[in-house]
């Protein structure tokens, strides 16, 4: 896992010789972030209420949020964006298929979000 000009392995997220865990891929990511000024872009605690095409013939989109702040009430905001990115989250859970039978068979049935080291 990489950019371009800014490798994983280069730096020290953890072994090396280990899949990288969600702690590793963050500190990777916030890195990157931070050092490409990108941080400053995302709206953090905010949650995205609608977003709508809009514009003549111009793709651009209206996208509304709500902004939440500690020991304040909640306010709306909008602007208008060229492009959008979705970011869900969907892959987070790990779905494990359920298999007739799996309780029975004497292996381990694990998910690759789970997976750290090869087991002898």
């Amino acid at each position: 896992m990489e950019f371009s000009g800014f490798g994983f392995a280069e730096r020290e997220y953890g072994d090396p010789r280990t899949y990288p865990g969600h702690q590793e891929v963050l500190a990777f990511l916030n890195d990157f972030a931070t050092q490409h000024g990108i941080t400053e872009l995302v709206r953090f605690k905010s949650e995205v209420i609608r977003v709508e095409r809009v514009g003549d013939g111009v793709d651009r989109w209206l996208v509304e949020w709500r902004v939440k702040e500690e020991g304040k009430e909640a306010r709306l905001e909008q602007e208008v964006f060229e492009a959008v990115v979705v970011c869900n989250g969907h892959c987070t859970v790990p779905r494990v298929a359920r298999v007739p039978g799996i309780e029975k068979w004497p292996g381990k049935q694990t998910h690759s979000h789970n997976y750290r080291v090869p087991e002898p």
